[in-house]
C-alpha cells in the first residue's frame, strides 16, 4: 500500500501529541481489493445501500485508445464526451478553456499521465452512479470545474491514482448522494489554489479520504453549503490528510458498529455537526480544535468526550446569542488548553448542568463582555479544577464561579496544583446564593487554588502575603484602600438584580430539562438527556 510508510508516521506523531489524523481500523492486505467501507457515520442511513454499489466496486478500467505519447488537443478540438474520450491517450494535454462538455455516460480515465486544462465536466440525468473516475497512475487538472446532476453521486473518484489538481470547482448542491470528492485504494492527492465545494442536502460530506493521503497544504479549502453532519473532510481506515486547519472531532461508533473517523469541521458548523453526531449516536471521544473558532450557535457537549486544543484556541459564539457559550449536560467531559469567550449578548462562559465526574484543565474563562452571567456556573454538578483556572470578569459579571443547588448536590474539588486567577477584578471567585441549601454543596481543596473564604462564605482570591514595613512606613496609608468598592455580594438587591439581567438557565426543574432539551437541539428531549446521563458507567 502506498502510504504505509507515511501511515506509521503519522501515528507516531499521535502519539507525540499531534493533531490526531489517522483511523485506527487495521489496514487490508496488499494482495486484498481495498473497498469503501458502508459502516460510516458520516453517509444517513438511507444511502447505505447506494454507497455500496457506487464507491465499493473497483471502477471499470477503459481500454485505452491508441495514440502517441504528448499529444496537445486544443479546445477547438472537442465538443463531445466522445472527443474527449478519444483525446485520453498516454501523455495527453488536453486543453478544455471555454468548453463545457455534457457526460452523458461516467467518464474514467485511465490514460497515464494525462492532463486537463479548463473547461467544465457537466453531469447529465442519463447517469446514475459516480460522474468522474480516475484509476490511471498519474492525473493533473488545472481550472477544471465539475457539476453534478440530480441524479449523479461522487463527482471525483480518485480510485488508487495520484491526483494533482489546481483550482478545482466542484458543484455537487444537485447530487443523489456521494461527495465532491473520494479519494481512496491508496490514491494520493495533491490540491493547491482555490478548492471550492459546494454540497446539497444529500451529500455525505466534502472530502472523503480513505486509506489514502490527501495534501491540501498549497490549497485555499472552501467547503460551501455544510449542514449537519457534513463535514469538510472525513478521514477512514488510516487515511491521511495534511495542510487544512480545522476542528478534529473523532467518533467511534455507529448503531453499534465500532467504526473510527475523523472529521474535519468547519467553525460555521462545529456547534450543529457536533449536536448532530450526538444525536445519532456517533460517540464522539474527542474534538481538537485548531485556532479560533467562532461559532454560529451555541455549543453543548451532550456525551463524554474530551474538548482540548495546543492551548491557543478561543471559542465564541454570536454576538447577539442571548444564551451560555458552552454548555455541558453529560458526565464525563473534559475541557482543557481552551479559552471560552462570551460577548455582549451572551451570559456564562461555562454552564455545566447535571453532570458528574467534569474536569476543567487549563482554561480561561472570558466573561469580561455578558449580558449578565458567571465565568463558570456549577449547576447541580460536580467539578474538579485542575491547573490554571483563569477567569476574567466585567462590570455585568455576577462573579468566577456560581454553585448552585437548585436541582441537587452540586460540589467543586480544586486538586493539587491548581491555581485559580481573577486579574482585573476583586469580585467573588465563588459566590454562592444565601437560599441554596448548603447541605448540598461541597467546595473542597479551595485553599490549593489560592482561595480563602469572606465574611458571607464566599471565596475570594487569597490576599498576597505583606512583608515587614520598613522603617517610616508603619504610619502610611495603603494606596487604594480609601477607594476599594463594597462587596455587590452583600445585599439581597444585588442578587436579584443579578439574576433578573439574566437569569440562569432553569431556575425551575421543568425549565431546566425545557432548556436542556433545546440547547441539545433537533427535537431531543430533555428526559433522553438525563437517560443518557444515567447510562454512563460510573
Amino acid at each position: 500500500m502506498k502510504r504505509k510508510f507515511l501511515a506509521a508516521v503519522m501515528s507516531a506523531a499521535m502519539v507525540a501529541g499531534a493533531t490526531p489524523v489517522l483511523a485506527l481500523a487495521a489496514p487490508a492486505a496488499d494482495d486484498v481489493v481495498e473497498t469503501q467501507d458502508v459502516s460510516t457515520t458520516e453517509t444517513p442511513e438511507a444511502d447505505a445501500a447506494e454507497k455500496a454499489v457506487a464507491e465499493s466496486q473497483t471502477p471499470a478500467v477503459m481500454t485505452e485508445p491508441a495514440g502517441d505519447a504528448d499529444v496537445d488537443v486544443q479546445a477547438d478540438e472537442i465538443n463531445t464526451q466522445e472527443d474527449l474520450e478519444a483525446a485520453l491517450v498516454e501523455g495527453a494535454d488536453i486543453n478544455l478553456s471555454g468548453k463545457t462538455i455534457e457526460l452523458t455516460r461516467p467518464l474514467t480515465i485511465s490514460a497515464n499521465k494525462v492532463t486537463i486544462t479548463g473547461g467544465v465536466l457537466k453531469g447529465t440525468s442519463s447517469v446514475s452512479g459516480n460522474l468522474v473516475t480516475l484509476t490511471a497512475d498519474q492525473v493533473t487538472m488545472n481550472d477544471v470545474s465539475i457539476v453534478t446532476a440530480g441524479t449523479n453521486k461522487t463527482a471525483l473518484h480518485a480510485y488508487g491514482t495520484t491526483l494533482t489538481a489546481a483550482d478545482l470547482s466542484i458543484d455537487h448542491s444537485s447530487a443523489a448522494g456521494g461527495a465532491p470528492i473520494i479519494i481512496n485504494h491508496g490514491a494520493e492527492a495533491y490540491f493547491s489554489g482555490s478548492v471550492y465545494l459546494t454540497l446539497g442536502d444529500k451529500s455525505w460530506y466534502g472530502v472523503n479520504v480513505d486509506k489514502s493521503f490527501a495534501d491540501f497544504t498549497g490549497a485555499d479549502l472552501t467547503v460551501a453549503g455544510a449542514t449537519g453532519t457534513q463535514s469538510a473532510v472525513c478521514m477512514e481506515n488510516e487515511g491521511v490528510t495534511e495542510g487544512v486547519n480545522l476542528t478534529s472531532v473523532v467518533t467511534n461508533d455507529h448503531e453499534g458498529v465500532m467504526h473510527q473517523q475523523y472529521a474535519l469541521v468547519q467553525a460555521s458548523n462545529l456547534a450543529e455537526f457536533i449536536t448532530a453526531k450526538t444525536n445519532e449516536g456517533a460517540d464522539i471521544t474527542q474534538i481538537y480544535l485548531v485556532g479560533d473558532v467562532n461559532l454560529s450557535s451555541p455549543l453543548v457537549l451532550a456525551e463524554s468526550l474530551i474538548l482540548t486544543s495546543d492551548g491557543s484556541a478561543v471559542i465564541t459564539i454570536p454576538g447577539d446569542e442571548k444564551e451560555n457559550a458552552v454548555t455541558v449536560t453529560s458526565n464525563d467531559v473534559t475541557i482543557s488548553n481552551v479559552t471560552i469567550r462570551t460577548t455582549g449578548s451572551n451570559k456564562s462562559a461555562l454552564h455545566v448542568y447535571d453532570s458528574d465526574r467534569v474536569i476543567i484543565e487549563n482554561v480561561t474563562l472570558d466573561n469580561r463582555e455578558t449580558a449578565g452571567g458567571a465565568g463558570m456556573i456549577v449547576n447541580g454538578s460536580n467539578v474538579t479544577v485542575r491547573g490554571g483556572l483563569e477567569i476574567l470578569l466585567g462590570a455585568q459579571s455576577w462573579g468566577g464561579i456560581n454553585v448552585d443547588t437548585t436541582i441537587g448536590n452540586a460540589s467543586v474539588t480544586f486538586a493539587d496544583g491548581s491555581k485559580v486567577t481573577m486579574p482585573g477584578s476583586d469580585k467573588d471567585a465563588i459566590y454562592i446564593d444565601p437560599e441554596d441549601d448548603a447541605a448540598k454543596m461541597e467546595i473542597t481543596g479551595a485553599e490549593n487554588a489560592g482561595l480563602v473564604t469572606d465574611a458571607d462564605g464566599n471565596y475570594i482570591i487569597a490576599p498576597a502575603e505583606t512583608t515587614d514595613p520598613k522603617p517610616g512606613d508603619g504610619d502610611e496609608e495603603k494606596p487604594g484602600d480609601e477607594t476599594k468598592p463594597a462587596d455587590d455580594k452583600k445585599t439581597d438587591d444585588n442578587k436579584d438584580t443579578r439574576k433578573t439581567k439574566a437569569p440562569q438557565t432553569g431556575d425551575n426543574s421543568n425549565g431546566l430539562y425545557a432548556a436542556a432539551a433545546a440547547l441539545i437541539g433537533s427535537g431531543v428531549a430533555a428526559g433522553i438527556v438525563l437517560k443518557k446521563r444515567n447510562e454512563v458507567t460510573k
